[in-house]
C-alpha cells in the first residue's frame, strides 16, 4: 500500500512505529548501564576499602615486629624468645652456581636473603644496607672503608664463605664492632679430588685429546700416557687438604714424598710412619 493512500492519522502512527523499539532499548541500555556502573562504583569502593584495611593491617603488623639488631636477637635466643626477626642477609659475589648450591639451605635458615653479584669493596658496600649480616667470598674487599659503609648500613657480622680471611682488615673490623666469621676448612676433600684430576688429565693427556676431537680428528699419535701407579708424587704442605691428597695418591699406588711445616698424627697413619718416629717428632 503506497503511503500517500493512507489517512493522515495512520500515516502518523506507521511513522511512529519503528521508533518505538529502539526507544525502549535504550532506556533498557541507560537503566542496565546506570545499574553496571552504580555495581562497579559499588565494587571500587568494596575492594578499595578492603585493601586499604589489608594495607593498614600489614602496617600494623610491620610495626608491631620491630626489627631487632643482632646483639638483640642472639640475647633473645638465648632466653629462649623465638619471635625476633630473622637476620637479614647480603651474599656479595653471588653468581648463579652460587644461588644453586647456597640459596636453599640460606633461604630456609634466613628467608630476607638478598643475593648480589657484585664484588664486596667501597663502591658496593652501599648495596647491603638495612642487612645485618654481609656474605663475602675470597675476591671480595673488606677493606676498611668498606666496613666503614657496612657498619654505617647496618652490618654488624661479615660471614666469609671461604677458609682465608686476608680480604678482611681485622683491625678496622675490631673497631667498628663488627665480628668476622670464616670457615675453618674449606672442603679439603672436593679439593684434592679436583688437584688429582687436574693431574690424571695431564698423565693421560686429556685436554689434547679434547681439542681434536673437536676438531674431528681422530689420530692418536702423540696422546699416549702414563700409568700413576708406581710413580713418585710430591705434595708441598700436609695441612687439611694435603693429607686427603695423601690418601688419594697413596690408593693410586704412588709413592708420596711430603714436606711440612708441621706434622700431625693423621699424616704419620696416613704415610705409616715408624711408631717411635711419631713419638719424637709429632707435637
Amino acid at each position: 500500500m503506497h503511503a500517500s493512500s493512507l489517512s493522515p492519522a495512520t500515516a502518523r502512527q506507521a511513522s511512529l512505529a519503528p521508533l518505538r523499539p529502539r526507544a525502549t532499548a535504550e532506556r533498557s541500555c541507560d537503566a542496565s548501564g546506570s545499574r553496571s556502573r552504580a555495581s562497579a562504583e559499588r565494587s571500587c569502593d568494596t575492594s578499595g576499602s578492603r585493601s586499604s584495611r589489608s594495607s593498614k593491617s600489614r602496617s600494623s603488623r610491620r610495626a608491631a615486629r620491630p626489627r631487632l639488631s643482632v646483639a638483640a636477637r642472639a640475647a633473645a635466643a638465648e632466653a629462649g624468645d623465638s619471635s625476633p626477626q630473622s637476620p637479614r642477609v647480603a651474599v656479595f659475589s653471588a653468581k648463579p652456581y652460587v644461588k644453586d648450591f647456597l640459596g636453599p639451605s640460606l633461604d630456609a635458615a634466613f628467608p630476607e636473603s638478598r643475593y648480589l653479584t657484585a664484588r664486596l669493596d667501597e663502591s658496593t658496600a652501599a648495596l647491603a644496607r638495612g642487612c645485618d649480616v654481609a656474605v663475602a667470598f675470597v675476591n671480595d674487599a673488606a677493606d676498611a672503608a668498606a666496613l666503614e659503609i657496612l657498619k654505617e648500613g647496618g652490618v654488624g657480622l661479615v660471614a666469609l664463605r671461604c677458609a682465608g680471611f686476608d680480604c678482611v682488615d681485622l683491625e678496622a673490623a675490631a673497631r667498628l664492632g663488627i665480628k668476622v666469621l670464616r670457615v675453618p676448612t674449606y672442603s679439603p676433600t672436593s679439593v684434592a679430588e679436583h688437584s688429582v684430576a687436574l693431574a690424571l688429565s695431564l698423565c693421560r693427556k686429556i685436554p689434547q685429546a679434547h681439542d681434536r676431537m673437536r676438531s674431528q680428528n681422530y689420530e692418536l699419535s702423540g696422546l699416549v700416557g702414563f700409568q700413576m701407579k708406581g710413580k713418585t708424587v710430591g705434595i708441598w704442605g700436609t695441612g687439611a687438604i694435603g693429607t686427603a691428597a695423601v690418601g688419594i695418591y697413596r690408593g693410586l699406588g704412588c709413592r708420596v714424598l711430603v714436606s711440612f711445616f708441621l706434622l700431625n698424627a693423621e699424616i704419620c697413619a696416613a704415610l705409616d710412619f715408624p711408631r717411635e718416629w711419631r713419638r719424637e717428632r709429632v707435637k
